[in-house]
């Protein structure tokens, strides 16, 4: 990649006419550049930078300064930041040398770059809150550097956005960012039954806080029960009569990024409900394909199988209902 020979600040921008090549998407060939001839021009009234080639305009980039928060970045940046007061140097470290001789910035970022450094710099001003718990964090021992999942300088984070176009397969959203580190995530929401991450709907946060937590999992709440909770109130209870392995732990029976079994089972019915009830009420017999729909179908094999009539298999609230039946 070739090297900038300088930066320059300008607000607002002026001088040079913008081709009318879509110049945001192009694609630049270093090796065809005129490295000492390159520069940049920063353009803060509009969050746009604009690289030159002396005078020839070959890419607009799309960028971010000085921003409370996502909703004010395409106004004007906010003037108690960091950023307002040292500029590129408030992340980077001073960049005298990197002027002079264009040697790299004391602070880099990236995935090539140590972590540490890069999560010192953000940690300066991002504590607290959400990430009260990044110390320690399963993600920080594994070394994941906050640029890995945010780009600072862009003007459309994918991390914090939520893709819902009912006509487009390949989101462009939170999940995206996440599930490069975690494939195998990728492939459990694409099962039969799965939570709407496809359609864009829910996204790794809603359950999970990537930044740290007190729980293995990363859970957004202190146990995986009051995770589902936020969205399942109605299990939430009390009930009259508790279903103990419901009460205990949802992932009991249920797989929550994806499953090949309705409802995000972990089995299917009833083999699921005879890992635990082997002879209550019913034969202890395991249930086999024989008794599938055929001549003689077994009735506990048909439809919902043992929730034909235990369907409040999350607990019950009715006086008679000890055994889940009404």
């Amino acid at each position: 990649m070739w090297r900038y020979c300088f930066l320059i600040v300008v607000l607002p921008l002026f001088a040079f006419e913008h081709n009318a090549v879509d110049l945001y998407n192009v694609r630049l060939n270093p090796s065809s550049i005129d490295e000492t001839k390159v520069f940049l021009l920063v353009d803060k009234s509009d969050y746009r930078m604009y690289l030159y080639e002396d005078a020839t305009l070959l890419k607009i980039y799309k960028v971010v300064f000085g921003n409370r928060d996502i909703s004010d970045k395409y106004m004007q940046g906010d003037r108690r930041t960091p950023f307002a007061r040292h500029g590129c140097e408030t992340c980077h470290g001073p960049g005298a040398e990197h002027v002079e001789d264009q040697t790299p910035m004391p602070v880099r970022f990236g995935r090539d770059a140590a972590a540490e450094p890069q999560n010192a710099v953000c940690l300066g001003c991002h504590q607290g809150g959400a990430r009260i718990h990044w110390s320690g964090s399963t993600h920080e021992l594994a070394d994941v550097a906050c640029a890995t999942c945010h780009r600072v300088h862009d003007a459309d984070p994918l991390v914090l956005a939520k893709d819902v176009r009912p006509e487009t397969f390949a989101k462009r959203n939170q999940s995206q960012v996440c599930y490069g580190c975690h494939p195998q995530v990728r492939a459990q929401i694409h099962r039969i039954s799965s939570h709407p991450f496809r359609e864009g709907r829910i996204e790794c946060s809603d359950c999970h806080n990537v930044h740290g937590s007190t729980t293995d999992a990363l859970l957004a709440e202190e146990t995986l029960n009051e995770t589902c909770y936020r969205c399942h109130a109605e299990k939430r209870g009390p009930f009259l009569w508790e279903h103990q392995p419901a009460r205990d732990d949802c992932t009991n029976c249920h797989v929550p990024h994806g499953s090949n079994h309705r409802y995000l089972l972990e089995a299917r019915t009833p083999w699921l409900c005879q890992s635990c009830h082997d002879a209550q009420f019913h034969p202890g017999t395991a249930y086999s394909g024989a008794g599938l729909p055929s001549a003689s179908p077994n009735r506990n094999l048909l439809l919902k199988n043992c929730l034909n009539c235990h369907y409040e298999v999350h607990g019950s609230n009715h006086p008679s209902g000890v055994r889940f039946m009404r």
